[in-house]
């Protein structure tokens, strides 16, 4: 696990992951299926860090993966063997590179990403402890 932007995430292939929001150009949602039980997470990361690359991205913000069962219909339709899908889905995310391997986004109000208030101030390395809720400044540490 590593930090970026104050937030925990992961990289792969280049791209990072987080289940959190980040500051950045919202490159919109990117999903990923893959039609067998005995895949696994690696394989959802690699698949989506290739679509959000694709779109010019360098992160996947509200990460989340897992199992979903298969509907009825595509069990007798597809004539599928398994039961599960693998899935992934986030926000494909431009952040800001300022060197090699490290990226940052510009200093600016941007959502709070532990979702406990509407936006928290990101100073261009850190989160900030200054927040804001429907226009009323506040301060909450991180």
């Amino acid at each position: 696990m590593e930090h970026r932007f104050g937030v925990a995430g992961t990289e792969q292939d280049g791209v990072f992951f987080t289940e959190y929001s980040v500051g950045g150009q919202d490159l919109g949602p990117i999903t990923v299926e893959i039609s067998r039980q005995n895949s696994n997470l690696q394989e959802v990361k690699a698949r989506l860090a290739a679509e959000a690359r694709c779109r010019g991205a360098n992160a996947v913000t509200g990460f989340k993966y897992g199992q979903r069962k298969h509907k009825t219909w595509q069990l007798a339709l597809t004539l599928k063997w398994d039961t599960e899908s693998w899935y992934g889905e986030g926000r494909a995310v431009l952040t800001q590179v300022t060197s090699p391997g490290v990226t940052s986004a510009p200093a600016g109000w941007m959502a709070d990403p532990r979702g406990r208030h509407e936006l928290r101030y990101w100073d261009g390395r850190a989160w900030t402890e200054h927040v804001s809720d429907a226009g009323t400044a506040g301060v909450d540490p991180i």
